[in-house]
């Protein structure tokens, strides 16, 4: 079975339209701004010091499939889970398979700014000052993290292994899945 997708439709919810694309690349992971611009991981040819590959890049492109614009453009180094601010006017995204490093850059591609690395799973606080991330500590197993895009500082949200941090609308909680073994009565749940 191949892990590789298409974003091959977009569903226009208001009118009820259905909206084949065609991409050329194998494309993945969506994320739609919202003034309804899509940025998407797409995948092309690379050649890395293991051989050859497919290295992905952040593409955005407009609701009706044109306009599509490789954000990244690197050259060996892979870029993929993209998450839109709230307010749209920038992108976080995770840089590097290997080190894992939560970046920040405009809409249109500039400001490329390295956040923290050893995370995955993206998510941005509703004011757009923060992004929650599963981040990978010394020793220790990996845990959601609060990054503060002002001061980077991190705040540890749980002490045991938990991953895809969601905010709440008013920013006031995180839900997450937690990967600890459970007590199937039910009973450690408040």
């Amino acid at each position: 079975m191949s892990r590789r997708s298409r974003i091959s439709v977009v569903a226009t919810l208001t009118a009820g339209i259905i909206a084949p694309l065609a991409l050329t690349t194998a494309s993945a992971l969506a994320a739609i701004a919202p003034n309804g611009q899509i940025a998407y991981v797409a995948r092309g040819a690379s050649t890395i010091p293991f051989g050859p590959t497919e290295q992905q890049d952040i593409w955005v492109m407009n609701p009706d499939g044109t306009g599509a614009v490789n954000l990244t453009d690197t050259t060996d180094i892979d870029e993929f889970s993209p998450v839109w601010s709230p307010d749209g006017s920038r992108i976080a995204f995770i840089s590097d398979s290997f080190t894992r490093t939560l970046s920040v850059m405009n809409a249109d591609g500039s400001g490329k700014t390295a956040i923290v690395s050893g995370a995955l799973d993206p998510s941005w606080g509703p004011d757009g000052s923060q992004i929650a991330v599963m981040k990978e500590r010394e020793g220790l197993a990996a845990a959601v993290v609060i990054v503060d895009l002002d001061t980077l500082a991190e705040t540890v949200v749980t002490e045991h292994a938990a991953m895809e941090p969601v905010w709440s609308p008013d920013g006031s909680k995180i839900a997450f899945v937690d990967v600890r073994p459970r007590d199937l009565s039910g009973s450690e749940y408040r």
